[in-house]
């Protein structure tokens, strides 16, 4: 039971942080840090590696490949939630408080947790 709820919780968040990638693309280039090269490429394919996610998820098949490519994908994106944190940027237009930062960035430690049970 405790796998179908964090594969079904992981399967929603990854799609719906996939379909924003190509929704709110502004909003995602904002977070991919300037020194970096092909920051929009970055987006279309992180976006589309997102979804992909979202599908093996739900699949169930080769547990042990998807939970290594989730949890080395969180590892993957957790410098661009520091850089957006350090520039205090927001998620949506406003700027973003510091507070939002301080939660999203461990959870992103329990998301990598929560990953063995997928």
């Amino acid at each position: 039971m405790k796998r179908l709820v964090v594969s079904a919780l992981f399967s929603m968040i990854f799609y719906l942080s996939g379909v924003s990638h190509f929704k709110k693309e502004a909003m995602f280039l904002k977070i991919v840090p300037s020194y970096l090269p092909f920051n929009r490429a970055i987006v279309k394919y992180s976006g589309i590696l997102e979804l992909m996610i979202a599908v093996y998820v739900l699949l169930g098949k080769n547990r042990r490949a998807v939970r290594k490519i989730v949890q080395g994908f969180l590892w993957l994106v957790f410098p661009a939630n520091i850089y957006a944190a350090r520039k205090r940027m927001s998620y949506k237009d406003e700027s973003s408080s510091v507070i939002q930062h301080v939660i999203r960035l461990p959870l992103q430690f329990v998301a990598i947790k929560l990953a063995k049970w997928l």
